[in-house]
């Protein structure tokens, strides 16, 4: 059974883990690696400052992943799933939670082909494409 909550501030250190150590085994992500000096924790505050954070639990407790969403435009930041925790539907119930107005909108790394096809196996639609910090990225929408 996967649980989707509001983040608590005890979940914030597994998360920043979550966050951290996906960004920087993932080989579409090649900028703005968190700082070396900077903690898993600070990097993932700075990158989700001003967002609403939900978490996966899965049934030992653990935090399976997380979503977190620029609600004034229904715009996904970051969806991350603990590779332990990939493909058993925890990405799925993230987005599955959301009660956000849609139209719903994200940008995907343009080579996180997994990320890509997860997307758009769950009817997300390609809108754009564009050039940021990290690389090029599609903008999706559902």
């Amino acid at each position: 059974m996967i649980v989707i909550r509001p983040v608590a501030e005890d979940d914030i250190a597994n998360v920043a883990l979550i966050y951290r150590d996906i960004l920087q085994t993932a080989s579409w992500y090649v900028a703005h690696q968190p700082v070396a000096h900077q903690s898993a924790a600070d990097a993932f505050a700075a990158a989700t400052a001003g967002e609403r954070i939900w978490v996966a639990v899965v049934q030992d407790k653990a935090i399976a992943g997380f979503i977190s969403v620029w609600e004034a435009d229904s715009f996904i930041h970051h969806l991350y799933v603990d590779p332990r925790f990939q493909r058993r539907g925890v990405g799925s119930a993230l987005l599955e939670s959301l009660t956000l107005p849609r139209p719903w909108s994200l940008k995907c790394a343009a080579s996180n082909s997994a990320a890509l096809a997860f997307y758009r196996s769950r009817g997300w639609q390609q809108v754009g494409r564009g050039d940021s910090e990290t690389g090029p990225y599609l903008l999706m929408r559902f």
